[in-house]
């Protein structure tokens, strides 16, 4: 989300955020920023790593399945999980609220 501390901002997506925050150096984490900035960051590219299109499918997918309902969405992508957040359309009350 854009101007949180740990949301997109300066070309990089929120995983980028938190690995370069808490100055996380694992290989794997690098690896796995990189997949997701191609896929996540808006005119990104998935050319950066051929996992990127694999993984912007995968969120395509679970958007077209569920469009604004998120809560059924964070569900299915992550089963077993409680989500604290959920995050509403701007429109109908204007940013993130507790579930």
């Amino acid at each position: 989300m854009q101007g949180m501390e740990l949301g997109h901002r300066d070309g990089k997506c929120s995983f980028e955020s938190i690995i370069e925050k808490y100055q996380l150096r694992d290989p794997a984490l690098a690896l796995l920023a990189k997949i997701v900035h191609g896929a996540n960051v808006e005119n990104g590219t998935v050319a950066l790593s051929p996992q990127a299109a694999g993984l912007t499918a995968i969120a395509d997918r679970f958007a077209l399945l569920c469009g604004t309902r998120h809560n059924e969405k964070f569900a299915a992508e992550s089963p077993g999980v409680r989500r604290p957040l959920r995050v509403v359309p701007t429109a109908d009350r204007g940013g993130v609220s507790a579930s």
